[in-house]
C-alpha cells in the first residue's frame, strides 16, 4: 500500500478517500440542506445560542480526518457550503462566511490527521498554533476595548458582557493573555527540542490526554451555557443593526424570532483560545504516548480537527472588516459590536461539534485502525 500523502492529489481515487467524501458529501446535504429544509430542527433557545444546533463541522472534521487527502477536504467542505440552506432566505455574505468556516476546520482537519510527524515536530506545532491563537483572540478583543465596541451593549441594557478588561483602564487582562499565549508557545518549542523516550505499551498518557481535552471541551460549554446573558431580536437590532442582525440569523439562528447571546464570565475572545492550551496539554500527552517519547513519530489523527479553533472566526472577521468596506471591496462589513455576538455563537457551536467529534473517534477508532 502506497504511504499516505495529504498534498497528493492522486490519492484522491484511493478507496479511503473516495468513500469518505461520499459519505462526507451525503451526511452533508442532510444536516446543511435537508434539516432546515424540513423545517425539523432541534431547537435550545432556553439555554445556548444559537437557537438550532447542525453538525455538518463535526461531519466536515471526521470525513476529512478519514481521507487523509486534500482534494477530498476541498470537496467534502465546498460541497457542505454548497448545500447550505437558510429558512429566512439568501444572504451572499452568509455563503462566503460558510465557505470559509467550513474550508478551515476541513483543511486543518486533514493536515494534522495526515502528515507524519516526529515527536519533537508535533510539540512544536502544538505550542505555535495554540501559543499565536491566545495573542490572537487578546488582540481582537484589546481591539474591541479600546474602541468602546461594548458601550452600545451598555445602551441598550446589556451590561453583564465580559470584556476581560476591568471598565475605564487599560486592557491588562488582554495583555496578560497574550504573555501567557507567548508563554505557552516557548514552553512547548522548549520541549520540542528536548529528547524523550517512553514505553508505547503502557497507554496511561493518550488515556489522560483524552480526558484532558474532552474536559477543556465539555467545562468551557457547560462554563458558556450557565454564564450567559441573552436579549431579543429587538434589542439585538438596536445594539449590532438590521443588516448584521439579518447576518447572523442567516448563518447561524436558521430563525428571527428567538434570543441572542453574550458571554458575562469568560470574554468570548477569551474561551476557544483558553480552551486551545488546555487541549493542547492533553494532545502533548497523546505525543509521548504514540511518539514513544520524543524518539518516534505520529499522526493526531481524529485530533486534527482540534487545531483550528478561532481561526475560521478570525478570517470571516478579517473578510468582513470595515476596511474593506471602505475600500469599496465588499459592500457589507461585521460592525465591531457584532463580533461579541458571533463569537458566542461560533464558540457554542464549535465546541458542540468537536464533543460529537471526540465521541465518534472513540467509536470509529479501534475500526479505522491509525497509521503510526
Amino acid at each position: 500500500m502506497n504511504e499516505i500523502k495529504y498534498f497528493n492529489p492522486g490519492q484522491f481515487i484511493s478507496k479511503r478517500a473516495l468513500i469518505s467524501s461520499v459519505i462526507g458529501i451525503a451526511l452533508a446535504v442532510v444536516t446543511e440542506w435537508l434539516i432546515p429544509f424540513l423545517g425539523i430542527m432541534p431547537k435550545f433557545t432556553d439555554w445556548i445560542t444559537p437557537a438550532v444546533i447542525l453538525f455538518t463541522i463535526s461531519i466536515i472534521a471526521i470525513t476529512s480526518a478519514i481521507a487523509k487527502n486534500v482534494i477530498a477536504s476541498i470537496v467534502i467542505s465546498l460541497s457542505a457550503s454548497l448545500c447550505f440552506y437558510s429558512p429566512i432566505g439568501n444572504y451572499t455574505s452568509g455563503y462566503i462566511s460558510i465557505v470559509v468556516i467550513y474550508l478551515s476546520v476541513a483543511l486543518f482537519t486533514g493536515i494534522f490527521a495526515t502528515i507524519e510527524m516526529s515527536g519533537k515536530t508535533a510539540l512544536t506545532w502544538i505550542g505555535i498554533v495554540f501559543g499565536l491563537q491566545a495573542i490572537l483572540g487578546a488582540a481582537i478583543n484589546m481591539l474591541l476595548y479600546l474602541t468602546n465596541s461594548f458601550q452600545t451593549y451598555y445602551a441598550n441594557g446589556v451590561y453583564n458582557i465580559s470584556l476581560g478588561n476591568p471598565y475605564d483602564s487599560f486592557p491588562f487582562f488582554d495583555l496578560i493573555v497574550m504573555i501567557v499565549g507567548l508563554i505557552y508557545m516557548v514552553v512547548f518549542i522548549l520541549l520540542g527540542r528536548r529528547v524523550h523516550s517512553s514505553s508505547i505499551e503502557n497507554k496511561i498518557r493518550e488515556i489522560i490526554g483524552q480526558i484532558i481535552i474532552f474536559l477543556a471541551l465539555a467545562a468551557t460549554l457547560a462554563i458558556n451555557i450557565m454564564f450567559n446573558e441573552t436579549f431579543t431580536q429587538e434589542t439585538a437590532t438596536q445594539i449590532i443593526g438590521e443588516d448584521n442582525l439579518l447576518f447572523i440569523n442567516h448563518v447561524f439562528q436558521k430563525t428571527t424570532s428567538d434570543n441572542l447571546a453574550v458571554f458575562t464570565l469568560l470574554n468570548g475572545f477569551y474561551v476557544l483560545p483558553i480552551a486551545g492550551m488546555i487541549i493542547g496539554i492533553g494532545l502533548a500527552l497523546i505525543v509521548y504516548q504514540r511518539a514513544q517519547g520524543t524518539t518516534g513519530t505520529l499522526t493526531f489523527d481524529f485530533e486534527g480537527s482540534y487545531f483550528a479553533l478561532n481561526i475560521p472566526l478570525a478570517f470571516v472577521l478579517g473578510i468582513f472588516s470595515y476596511y474593506w468596506y471602505q475600500l469599496n471591496i465588499s459592500e457589507f462589513y461585521l460592525n465591531m459590536e457584532t463580533w461579541y455576538v458571533l463569537a458566542t455563537i461560533y464558540t457554542n457551536l464549535l465546541l458542540i461539534n468537536l464533543i460529537v467529534v471526540f465521541i465518534l473517534a472513540l467509536v470509529l477508532r479501534p475500526f479505522l485502525g491509525r497509521k503510526k
